[in-house]
């Protein structure tokens, strides 16, 4: 009876599982959104005039919404 089969069978065992392990956790990264390019995001050239009379503002991406107006100070 040889003595190394067990240490042998458990060493490679363990290679198999960590790769397994690698393999899987770079699937389930890849497919994360968090690690996708995003597309990026284009808003329309509208503008608004703010109260003050002077200051005109546009949209600003993610949501393409107003920017807000700067403070007037009196």
């Amino acid at each position: 009876m040889k003595r190394g089969f067990p240490k042998k069978f458990f060493i490679t065992f363990l290679i198999i599982s960590l790769l397994t392990a690698f393999i899987i956790g770079g699937f389930a990264l890849g497919r994360s959104q968090k690690w996708q390019k995003k597309e990026p995001v284009y808003c329309t050239m509208e503008a608004r005039l703010c109260p003050d009379g002077k200051t005109w503002i546009g949209r600003q991406p993610p949501k393409c919404e107003f920017a807000p107006c700067p403070k007037t100070t009196k």
